[in-house]
């Protein structure tokens, strides 16, 4: 068996070489995912401003529709007040005119009974 060989200079340099190789190669691993986590980083800031336009958006269409609601509460309000005083003076007319008829039939009937009494 061959004694083991101290390592010579050019083996120590070749070494070092190797490891400063494999150092700079992860440097430039590193300052590529550090690229890449900017780039997702900068994607996420659009998504969430993108986000929260649409939310803002939603909400005014919400704001919207409720006003809508709101204002149909409003006229289907005014409409049945009307339905109301529409039924109301219905009614009245009704009871006028039976008031009408009563007054008519005791008329007749007054009439009627003069008519009666002078034959």
């Amino acid at each position: 068996m061959m004694p083991a060989s101290e390592p010579t200079l050019r083996d120590v340099l070749s070494v070092i070489e190797e490891i400063r190789q494999d150092v700079e190669e992860i440097r430039q691993d590193v300052e590529g995912l550090r690229q890449d986590v900017s780039r997702t980083n900068e994607r996420l800031e659009a998504l969430a401003a993108d986000q929260a336009k649409r939310w803002a958006e939603q909400e005014r269409r919400w704001a919207e529709q409720e006003r809508r609601w709101a204002e149909q509460g409003i006229e289907n309000r005014v409409i049945l007040e009307r339905i109301d005083t529409y039924q109301k003076a219905s009614a009245q007319v009704v009871n006028l005119a039976f008031a009408l008829i009563g007054a008519a039939t005791v008329a007749l009937v007054g009439i009627v009974l003069r008519l009666a009494v002078s034959l």
